[in-house]
């Protein structure tokens, strides 16, 4: 079997016509699809008695073909689909997998790095953002962003390196945003209040008023651009006087809890946010709804802040 075949090749026990007569075995092994692998069809088992793992096969497959002419343009299928199935927790699972694709890998991928190499994304036959790998940056992560053009039809999208440089991995992140569309009240509101302008480094005075149906506990999510953190000492301090039930902070915003409250009042919580940062930022839309029921409830419309320079 194929497998068998690779494992006598990789451990170099054979030679002349045999060898040649076991490569072709290898060969015709392959499968491709979306990845080029060693099949392990039918009752294949290794060493240790146990059905192999396609990491493992692979993995042999490349040590068996390494200088096999005739596989010269599998062996860069075969590297892609080995690193492909690496995770960071367990490998490529076995000590015996892991050992075989430590070394096809480090058989496939000898040549020392080029000095620079050159990655451009590519929307279509449009350049849409490119970076270059140079000096000890070369195996450091980079990341390049960019518009994506509207297109009609499904968009194409490739990641070129030049020089083409063999291990390359790469993840593609799409994100797109819609018109805010105002929810409906549905009985319940959120409003921010605040007077002056925004500075870096200075407290700015916040007051959320909150309203729902009367003796209902709301939940609401007040949401902050990157770099406005609230005073968690003026929200501490609000626990302890009965305003609000509960907090937390989390990178975009500040979480609340609101006791039920009498009827015709609607709840105001003071406090203060300090920015850190300059510029005009857009907070995420905030949201206020029932404490008894799961979900947002309803989306507030998010806020621009214009932060001045301290």
């Amino acid at each position: 079997d194929p497998f068998t075949a690779a494992a006598v090749l990789a451990a170099g026990g054979v030679r002349g016509t045999l060898a040649d007569t076991l490569r072709t075995r290898v060969r015709e092994g392959l499968t491709e699809g979306d990845h080029v692998r060693l099949s392990t069809k039918g009752s294949v088992v290794g060493i240790d008695g146990y059905r192999p793992s396609a990491a493992h096969a692979t993995a042999l497959a490349v040590l068996a073909l390494i200088d096999d002419p005739a596989a010269k343009d599998k062996l860069a299928g075969l590297g892609n689909t080995l690193l492909a199935s690496y995770r960071p927790a367990v490998g490529w699972g076995s000590g015996r997998a892991n050992l075989a694709a430590l070394a096809a890998v480090t058989a496939l991928f000898a040549d020392p790095l080029p000095d620079r190499v050159n990655v451009q994304l590519f929307n279509g036959e449009e350049v849409v953002a490119e970076t270059l790998l140079a000096g000890p940056g070369r195996t450091e992560r980079h990341e390049a962003q960019a518009w994506a053009p509207k297109a009609v039809g499904t968009p194409t999208w490739r990641v070129v390196a030049t020089p083409p440089v063999p291990g390359l991995a790469f993840s593609l992140t799409v994100d797109y945003r819609v018109p805010w569309k105002a929810a409906p009240p549905a009985g319940l509101t959120l409003v921010a209040q605040w007077t002056g302008q925004p500075k870096v480094g200075e407290p700015l005075p916040v007051t959320l008023i909150a309203d729902g149906p009367r003796g209902a506990q709301l939940k609401v999510r007040y949401a902050l651009p990157a770099g406005v953190q609230p005073v968690q000492s003026d929200l501490t301090r609000l626990v302890s006087e009965g305003t609000i039930q509960r907090f937390s902070v989390d990178a975009g915003g500040v979480e609340l809890s609101l006791p039920a409250r009498a009827p015709g009042s609607a709840a105001k919580v003071p406090f203060r946010v300090v920015p850190t940062f300059a510029g005009r930022l857009q907070a995420e839309a905030s949201t206020v709804g029932l404490a008894s029921r799961s979900g947002p409830g309803v989306y507030v419309a998010p806020k621009t802040w214009v932060i001045a320079k301290p």
